[in-house]
């Protein structure tokens, strides 16, 4: 898996859709939702084991998320707290 997986060069609304431009110039689908959650709410993120990815380069790219998931935290926290 390329050292930049995971990472993205921008994100860009095409016809309602939300693209993004993979480093590794695959296409894939990732379900993104926002729920509302009490007085707040929660981001749910799906990610899919493509076929020929190992288990190694899957564990990669979930950590990948899970890091990205932690700074869009740390910026919507921030933000609440400027409201």
């Amino acid at each position: 898996m390329p050292p930049d997986a995971g990472s993205s060069a921008g994100i860009r609304n095409e016809e309602s859709r939300w693209i993004t431009a993979s480093p590794m110039g695959a296409v894939v689908q990732n379900p993104l939702r926002m729920l509302r959650n009490d007085q707040g709410s929660q981001v749910v993120f799906s990610i899919f084991k493509a076929a020929g990815v190992t288990d190694d380069e899957f564990e990669a790219d979930a950590a990948l998320v899970s890091a990205d998931l932690a700074r869009l935290k740390s910026l919507v926290e921030g933000i609440r707290q400027l409201v």
